[in-house]
């Protein structure tokens, strides 16, 4: 199987938004196509130039935005099994984890080697709205933490998230020289009704609804917008003593002269 033809399994169906495809070593350029095939001269550019080489699990509504807020649609679950001393023990982990939640018996998963550890995918039969996906993936998340799955939590429910390649190359320094990533076992098609079913049925702690929030109702009069003059003048007279607070607090300081930097 080509890796074309794995992630026409994995993605979405042409038509439902942009495909992505990223190299995270050098430049972080992205690739926005809406034809899978128009991903290949990048990623073949990129594995040529030793770049570690990426592909989007959702669609797109706009090129050039890899965030959840412009994802479209997902057509799949995933794990990154990163935390094992070897492929045999993660593959060995997978297997116990899938017969004992009972996912076995729906099929099995398609396997990735990262050239470091296993990625692996159930892709279903239809993709999904992300809102629909989303609460599910959370809920497969938390499934794999009850039971012990050493996995990467950032991957599971992140529907921006990028995952390696196949047949390019992960270059981590901590290798003696690159891995192969490759297309370890092909595996099945899953309806969605069928994945939510076993994790509703394993899961001790579900996610809780979103509820809604209620007015804080306090005692006394909200004050009117308009402000008499003895008001104002109240306030042109007043002092503050935050310039004072912010010197002396080490927190604050870092926070006022970094926060337009982290995002904060």
């Amino acid at each position: 199987m080509t890796p074309l033809e794995f992630l026409a399994v994995v993605l979405p169906s042409p038509g439902t938004g942009y495909y992505c495809a990223v190299e995270l070593t050098k430049k972080r350029e992205h690739a926005f196509v809406e034809k899978l095939e128009g991903l290949l001269p990048y990623v073949d550019r990129w594995n040529k130039a030793n770049c570690d080489v990426f592909f989007a699990l959702s669609t797109f509504a706009k090129a050039g935005k890899r965030t959840a807020e412009n994802t479209v649609k997902i057509k799949a679950f995933f794990i990154d099994m990163d935390g094992y001393e070897s492929k045999k023990a993660a593959a060995l982990a997978l297997d116990t984890f899938m017969e004992k939640v009972g996912l076995s018996a729906l099929g099995k998963p398609w396997i990735v080697s990262s050239g470091g550890g296993l990625h692996c995918y159930w892709p279903l039969t239809e993709e999904l709205p992300i809102a629909v996906w989303k609460p599910v993936a959370d809920n497969f998340k938390r499934l794999c933490t009850q039971e012990k799955m050493a996995i990467d939590m950032s991957v599971t429910a992140d529907a921006a998230r990028v995952m390696r390649f196949p047949e390019t190359f992960n270059h981590k320094k901590k290798y003696d020289q690159p891995r192969q990533v490759k297309l370890l076992a092909e595996g099945d098609v899953f309806k969605f009704e069928d994945i939510v079913a076993i994790i509703d049925s394993q899961l001790v702690e579900k996610s809780d609804p979103i509820q809604k929030v209620e007015t804080l109702s306090l005692p006394g009069a909200r004050p009117s917008k308009a402000m008499t003059k003895a008001q104002v003048k109240l306030i042109e007279n007043s002092t503050t003593l935050f310039a004072s607070f912010e010197s002396k607090c080490g927190q604050v300081v870092d926070y006022l002269n970094t926060a337009q930097d982290d995002g904060k």
